[in-house]
């Protein structure tokens, strides 16, 4: 049998295998089932049920007149729709499995999959009849609603209008209240008694309810597009950073809201830009989105902002994440959706054209270009009401963007000018963000200078848990010095220390001695890039393919997810245990269906 034929048999063994596997989970399951029919035909049913109840009634007479073409093609739209929904009830229902008996209900169960498994095609048939149906019930709908969204956005034009008549003859009524009162109180009292008899005047209960009415639907529509505008704003990968930074370890980072430290003045008072620069791995991130998700600093900025509404946004670059994680329209897109949706009023002022195609259908896909986000950026700082807004930004990684630093220190100076705008920045200590950021020292908190009791109490938590670090006769003051020493010696560097805990820990394992410990430690280098030298070199030569290929499939990966697929990993140690595995095991499956094949023709 040539490699053709053979595939081509295999292919069949496959198909008539998974047929009758299907059809024996099938049969179980209809046996198994109270109705007699699959369960996910039993849900079709309900959902075609319970299409069918509302549109039993497709519509009414237009009272007055005579049915409109529209009206007569709708009610056309919605027979046809409720005459396929009972089709398919119908059809279900012919091939339900009634049968009592064990025996019996076996049989019928086998004969019900069966024919279950014929009727696909029908639904399949009639599903596509009624996807169609409902889509020009839809398009008809929103053509007929097009003239009243004109009409309601006039009446609301209209609304706004007698609200400022009605305000201007308020204020001259107060004024006649005070003259006339004085000259004859009985007066005006007459005037307002006549004018409530009148029964062309309307009454204030009159005209609330419509009002209400009115302000209802108003509020429907404008929800929508506020919702629209967010859909198109938002992308896939928007918080897949900040889910992937280690929440701070318990009790650390609290002297970030210590009133002796100029960062936690400055979120109560300060204004402009606040620069936290600091060492790879020192725990900026962590500090960002610790300060950025804490309600303490969320009431130290409603302090700053006083009267005034608060919107906080904020965006976490990420040079190993996506084009999107480290570009200038991520970086838009991700503040600009917190500002429209912590104040969704600032959108139609702010991006008018945009606002207005929000209510189209397909108007959520419509990509953002990049002239566009940067105008409603800056059409936000120009509000008519910018003077009661105050705006905070957390943005984290300046060092991880992909395009002009220095332009990107210009664009915030220039926004925080106003005086409405302030930014909290993090950082490496590059001389670029020294040189544009780093200029007032009262703004400004190197991260590792402050963290040494924060990594003090981390390193004491990561050590105590082990069960051997009480028990390896050291003593109290030999555990504190390991601490300490340890601290010391990360120079403010968390994921250093991070690192460096797992080889300690694992000496406790092997009951080593304080000497011993002392050993270890002196044997790591300080230094973070040397460190990850030093570990990768420790792993054992029989491994050291294997790791380098890893550590290239995870560096390739751009996947939006903050867990890698462990069977890639899996599969590929098996390739590389076993030059070729992934095409003999491929070829072995086809050669094993085309031997079944060939044996059920004997």
């Amino acid at each position: 049998m040539n490699p053709a034929s053979a595939i081509g048999v295999a292919s069949s063994a496959i198909a008539f295998l998974e047929f009758g596997a299907k059809l024996i989970s099938a049969t179980k399951a209809i046996y198994d089932s109270k109705d007699g029919i699959l369960p996910e035909h039993t849900a079709i049913e309900q959902h075609y049920k319970d299409l069918l109840a509302p549109s039993s009634n497709p519509g009414t007479k237009a009272i007055g007149r005579a049915p409109s073409p529209e009206d007569i093609y709708f009610q056309k739209l919605s027979s046809s729709f409720r005459q396929d929904c009972q089709a398919v009830i119908d059809l279900l229902n012919a091939h339900r499995c009634n049968e009592g008996k064990r025996r019996r209900r076996i049989m019928g169960s086998v004969k019900a999959a069966l024919k279950l498994t014929g009727i696909k095609g029908q639904l399949r048939e009639i599903e596509e009849r009624l996807d169609k149906t409902q889509k020009a019930m839809q398009l008809h709908v929103f053509q007929q609603l097009r003239p009243a969204r004109q009409e309601i956005l006039g009446i609301q034009v209209s609304v706004v209008a007698i609200q400022d008549h009605g305000n201007t003859l308020s204020v001259r009524l107060g004024d006649m209240t005070v003259v006339d009162n004085d000259k004859n109180p009985s007066l005006l009292s007459e005037n307002l008694s006549s004018q409530s008899k009148d029964p062309s005047s309307p009454s204030i209960h009159d005209l609330r309810t419509p009002m209400n009415q009115l302000s209802g639907l108003m509020g429907t529509l404008e929800y929508l597009r506020v919702e629209s505008v967010l859909v198109s704003l938002n992308y896939e990968t928007r918080k897949v950073r900040h889910d992937t930074i280690k929440d701070a370890h318990a009790k650390t980072f609290e002297w970030a809201f210590d009133s002796n430290f100029h960062l936690s003045k400055w979120l109560q008072s300060g204004d402009g830009i606040f620069w936290i620069p600091g060492k790879p791995g020192s725990g900026k991130s962590t500090l960002m989105k610790f300060l950025a998700d804490n309600t303490q600093t969320k009431s130290l900025l409603k302090e700053w902002a006083g009267d005034n509404e608060l919107v906080v946004a904020r965006h976490y670059f990420w040079c190993s994440g996506t084009l999107m994680q480290k570009s200038w329209d991520g970086l838009l897109r991700s503040l600009i959706f917190d500002i429209f949706r912590s104040y969704p009023l600032s959108i139609q002022e702010a991006c008018p054209e945009r606002w207005e195609r929000a209510g189209a259908p397909g108007a959520a896909s419509t990509l953002w270009t990049i002239t566009e986000l940067t105008k409603a950026l800056r059409a936000v700082a120009k509000l008519k009401d910018s003077s009661s807004l105050r705006f905070c930004f957390f943005i984290d990684g300046l060092d991880d963007y992909d395009g002009d630093h220095l332009e990107l220190c210009g664009i915030f100076d220039d926004l925080v000018r106003g005086g409405n705008f302030k930014m909290c920045l993090s950082s490496r200590p590059w001389p670029i963000f020294e040189d544009g950021l780093g200029n007032d020292p009262s703004c400004k908190l190197y991260v590792q200078h402050l963290t040494y009791v924060d990594i003090k109490t981390y390193v004491a938590a990561q050590l105590e848990c082990h069960p051997k670090w009480k028990t390896n006769n050291l003593t109290e003051r030999e555990r504190m010095e390991m601490v300490e020493a340890i601290s010391w010696k990360a120079d403010g560097v968390f994921l250093w220390v991070y690192l460096v805990t797992r080889p300690l820990r694992e000496g406790l394992s092997n009951y080593d001695t304080a000497a011993d410990l002392n050993k270890r430690l002196e044997h790591l280098p300080g230094d973070l890039e040397k460190l990850f030298r030093h570990l990768m070199d420790s792993v054992n030569i029989v491994y050291q393919n294997k790791m380098t290929c890893f550590l290239l499939a995870a560096l390739i990966d751009t996947t939006p997810s903050s867990s890698p697929d462990a069977g890639i990993y899996c599969n590929m140690e098996k390739e590389l245990d076993n030059p070729g595995y992934a095409l003999q095991s491929c070829l072995s499956q086809i050669s094993q269906a085309s031997q079944s094949n060939d044996a059920s023709d004997v």
